[in-house]
């Protein structure tokens, strides 16, 4: 869907402000879920929320703590795993919004599973590492930790000062994801996570559409994901795989004749200040995102590893915009991958702004692909028209395909502005003739206007002094320094023919005058 001049106002607005706030208190802490910890504040209960399960209108805050011995605690039976039943009533009278659960620390040599959790919007349940480091290390089947059913969570490793990420999660087993949020669950934030080792995704956040009928996009929706300040490497597949990647309807197998399902879209979903590095696949893959999609201010590094057959067929990008998806996607640091740093295959507005990347596309380089991807490409894998893509503000160095490749028919009023590219010797570039460009399949529906390519070519005697353009490029610090502003500032696009590019929900972003990152 198009992102209404109001909506991204606002989102914009609310970037830096938490909406979900740990509730944590570490005094009380139990030593097993049957030992209830009270907290000697009550508070009055949303009644509106409880009125359909029959609460009292008053309920003190709880916590509970979850043992080292336990694999998978299911929440609306209270019948464990292992057949040990347990002398509360979880999210009956017992576990309710508002309550914290704790992981007990140690090293857990087998996965968790988190089943039927609910808090609620006003009040989330928060899941915390207890004072001491939680550390998931499975090597068998089933993967890391996963969180089924569950809604309005608050997955957080805070719980130790000592440590910036209080929860990890290293599963090694072929196939298998680190951390899942499946299985219908919503409304979820996760933070201070540390994930690695994966035998395949790293954080999965997605419903795959079954012969459930509950979990066709008709009667599920994902809303108001927040994914934050995570460190996830090391992975044989995505760092992040978010949503489900085919918007379209597709069939499956569900009795003697095939039915065409379609999978649930996501609303409201933040990505910022995570760091990603050194995955076999995509950095962060996104698909059939559809409303007020922010991802910014992310490290993302070392995508696309896995140079073989598979990844050249699964994807090797930095951070794809995929089918179904739209949204915001800036300050984002994408450097040294093997694929593009950004593929675009989505249905709506969609805002690449002020990102660094720096040699993305190094697949060139791998005998086993032989292909040259570019830094930034784009094509028409939608059936929607009418939408735009806006491309501008980006500083793209030493990229050995193409800078930016853009092919999208189906959008139309497209700007690629004030864009910054710097190939720093020739022998960065391929032998395409293309290298290093910016190539548009059809001008008539995109402004290509503004932007910079930067080239030194030793044997065509062509120098720039680049040092002086840039604050530090030893530690491959591209921002542009003040002289380097005035300099560059005289071939950008004016602010008078930025004027003209304007059209409807677009007035509110802010083309620089001058290229690339300030």
């Amino acid at each position: 869907m198009k992102l209404s001049f109001f909506q991204f106002i606002f989102s914009l607005a609310i970037i830096s402000t938490d909406l979900i706030t740990p509730v944590a208190v570490f005094t009380n802490y139990g030593n097993s879920l049957s030992e209830i910890s009270l907290n000697v504040n009550e508070e009055k209960t949303d009644t509106a929320f409880f009125s359909s399960i029959s609460m009292p209108q008053y309920h003190v805050k709880r916590n509970y703590t979850i043992p080292l011995s336990l694999k998978s605690v299911l929440f609306n039976n209270i019948e464990l795993q292992d057949r040990l039943i347990l002398s509360i009533s979880p999210n009956g009278d017992t576990i309710r919004p508002g309550d914290t659960v704790f992981i007990e620390p140690g090293v857990r040599n087998s996965f968790l599973r988190i089943t039927n959790l609910k808090g609620s919007s006003e009040k989330p349940i928060v899941v915390i590492n207890g004072p001491g480091k939680v550390i998931i290390h499975n090597e068998d089947k089933g993967g890391g930790m996963a969180f089924r059913n569950c809604e309005y969570i608050h997955f957080t490793g805070t719980g130790d000062k000592r440590t910036n990420y209080g929860i990890l999660i290293d599963t090694a087993y072929i196939g298998a994801t680190g951390l899942g949020i499946e299985e219908l669950s919503n409304h979820f934030e996760i933070d201070h996570v540390e994930i690695c080792n994966t035998g395949f995704a790293g954080l999965m956040v997605k419903t795959d559409p079954s012969c459930d009928s509950t979990t066709w996009q008709s009667h599920f929706e994902m809303r108001d994901i927040r994914i934050h300040h995570n460190y996830i490497h090391n992975t044989r597949g995505e760092g992040m795989y978010i949503g489900f990647s085919k918007p379209a309807l597709y069939e499956k197998k569900c009795s003697a004749f095939p039915i065409k399902v379609s999978a649930h879209r996501i609303k409201n979903l933040k990505i910022y200040n995570n760091v990603v590095t050194k995955t076999g696949f995509d950095g962060i893959q996104i698909g059939c995102a559809t409303e007020n999609i922010e991802v910014y201010n992310n490290e993302i590094s070392y995508f696309g590893q896995r140079c073989d057959k598979d990844g050249k067929y699964y994807g090797m990008t930095g951070i794809v915009v995929g089918g179904g998806s739209s949204g915001a996607y800036y300050k984002n640091r994408i450097t040294d991958g093997m694929g593009s740093a950004f593929q675009i295959f989505g249905e709506g507005d969609i805002f690449l702004f002020d990102n660094m990347i720096i040699r993305a596309g190094q697949a060139a380089y791998c005998s086993e692909i032989e292909v040259s991807p570019s830094s930034i490409f784009g094509d028409d894998r939608t059936e929607q028209n009418g939408y735009s893509v806006f491309i501008f503000n980006n500083t793209i160095i030493d990229p050995p395909g193409k800078a930016i490749d853009f092919r999208n028919l189906n959008h139309k009023k497209n700007i690629i502005v004030n864009n910054l590219i710097v190939n720093q010797t020739a022998n960065n570039l391929s032998a395409t003739e293309n290298a290093g460009k910016i190539i548009v399949k059809e001008i008539n529906e995109t402004a290509v206007e503004g932007n910079i390519i930067l080239t030194n070519d030793i044997k065509k005697n062509i120098t720039n002094n680049l040092d002086e353009l840039f604050r530090n490029r030893k530690s491959d610090d591209y921002r542009l320094t003040k002289a380097g502003q005035t300099k560059l500032k005289g071939s950008s696009y004016k602010s008078a023919k930025v004027d003209k590019l304007k059209v409807e929900g677009i007035e509110h972003v802010k083309i620089e005058e001058v290229v690339g990152i300030q």
